[in-house]
C-alpha cells in the first residue's frame, strides 16, 4: 500500500489523472481502492464513539430489578 500511495502521489505532482485500471493491476487491488486513496483515504478511524452500558443502567435495573 505503501509503494501504491506514493505512486498516487507522484501522479497528484505531475498534474496527471491516473489509470486506475492499471494501478489495481499492478498492486493487485481494486481499482475502487486506488481512486479511494487518490481521493485522500486516511484509513479507518481507530477508535469509535459507542454508547456504553451506563447510558441504560437504569432501565435494566428497572427490568431485571438487580443491581449492575
Amino acid at each position: 500500500m505503501k509503494e501504491m500511495k506514493e505512486q498516487i502521489e507522484i501522479i497528484k505532482v505531475m498534474g496527471m489523472k491516473p489509470n486506475f485500471s492499471e494501478l489495481a493491476s499492478i498492486y493487485a487491488v481494486d481499482r475502487r481502492t486506488v481512486k479511494k486513496y487518490y481521493e485522500v483515504y486516511e484509513g479507518k478511524a481507530k477508535k469509535r464513539n459507542k454508547p456504553g452500558v451506563s447510558r441504560f443502567k437504569f432501565y435494566l435495573i428497572e427490568k431485571y430489578d438487580c443491581q449492575i
